[in-house]
């Protein structure tokens, strides 16, 4: 079911399409973390999740309806047809949609200041499962943020720009620092990951389009195997559980 949906909101080039991906890919990751029903922890990490992620939705859904108001289509060109800037300067609620839109998004990635949920969700979740949510969901996310900021709002680069150097400066210093006090090392990943996956947004004001899909592309391939044998062993030994236990899930 996560996969699916990961597929799905990944595949999407519309905002409708975008959205039921999203959602279902979340509807699984929340009965994740709560799995182990027995643990006070997992249950709360659960809740957790639930309500940040229901709140993160809202915020999606508010930014996409005024896109939609001001654009008439859900489809990512008309969209980005619509988001033409006179003089330079962008609508207002235009502006106010895409900031909406890319806040959801980046919930979804655990950027800065949306990563609240990240250290307390990681560190109740089973360790399976957060070895899944530090790894699947953040390379899924990061692909819709990608593909919508260039198939959206291709045009728009001076309104978005500003919005994801905030993010990641932001992201990178916070997963930094705020991860060298952390006794807990599930509290560790969570901020460090953090910043390691909101990285890759550094440079993606600056690039043109084509660079942009080949920095997304290659970067991944260019760290060392030895480095993620950690990273595809605990997620083979996740889809493994699943499949054994919860395979609706997977």
């Amino acid at each position: 079911m996560a996969a699916v949906g990961m597929g799905m909101m990944i595949s999407a080039n519309d905002l409708i399409a975008l959205y039921m991906g999203i959602e279902l890919q979340s509807l699984a990751l929340y009965v994740l973390a709560a799995i182990k029903r027995d643990s006070l922890r997992a249950t709360e990490a659960g809740l957790k999740y639930f309500v940040l992620g229901a709140l993160s939705s809202g915020m999606l859904l508010y930014g996409a309806s005024l896109i939609y108001g001001f654009s008439g289509s859900t489809n990512f060109a008309g969209i980005a047809e619509s988001f033409t800037a006179e003089d330079g300067i962008l609508p207002l609620a235009q502006v106010v949609g895409m900031v909406f839109l890319l806040a959801g998004l980046a919930f979804k990635i655990s950027a800065v200041p949306f990563h609240m949920w990240t250290p307390d969700v990681y560190e109740g979740a089973p360790t399976p499962m957060t070895a899944f949510f530090a790894a699947a969901p953040k390379l899924a996310g990061m692909a819709v943020f990608l593909r919508v900021v260039i198939s959206a709002f291709p045009d728009a680069l001076a309104a978005w720009q500003q919005i994801i150097i905030f993010i990641s400066v932001a992201s990178m210093v916070l997963g930094a620092f705020a991860a060298i006090g952390q006794t807990n090392i599930k509290r560790l990943m969570a901020y460090s990951l953090s910043g390691i996956w909101v990285l890759r947004l550094w440079a993606l004001p600056q690039a043109r389009r084509q660079g942009r899909r080949r920095y997304f592309v290659l970067t991944p391939l260019r760290i060392r195997p030895w480095a993620l044998l950690p990273v595809f062993y605990r997620c083979a030994a996740t889809v493994a559980w699943l499949s054994r236990s919860r395979a609706w899930l997977v």
